[in-house]
């Protein structure tokens, strides 16, 4: 049985908490009508995207600075089941958007790669 880490993606000592701004809808004629909006306070491990982390988001993004959320909640990228947008996130006064979410739940988390949206 795999070693859970939920405990360690929630833990004081290595996490920060950040806001998740989550938004659902549908296309009408003309674009992207908005429906609803949540926000969700959060807390998870926040890290710098390694280079191989990188090859997974396009290479016009890229530039823009990425980062990988572990947390034990999934944020959720553009998916058109859902019926909603990316999922952003504001940590250290940046917006970041959610490029890609994978859930691990065999080990108790989803790790997430987002990339900048706004900010120095």
């Amino acid at each position: 049985m795999p070693f859970l880490l939920d405990d360690v993606v929630t833990d004081f000592d290595m996490a920060d908490s950040f806001t998740i701004t989550r938004n659902v809808g549908n296309f009408v004629a003309g674009g992207w009508a908005v429906t609803s909006t949540w926000t969700i306070n959060a807390f998870g491990v926040v890290a710098v995207a390694e280079p191989r982390t990188l090859e997974m988001v396009p290479e016009g993004d890229r530039i823009k600075g990425a980062i990988q959320i572990h947390t034990n909640q999934p944020l959720y990228p553009t998916l058109a089941w859902r019926e909603g947008t990316s999922d952003t996130v504001t940590w250290l006064g940046d917006t970041w958007r959610v490029m890609e979410s994978s859930p691990w739940w065999n080990f108790g988390y989803w790790m997430s790669i987002l990339v900048r949206m706004e900010g120095d």
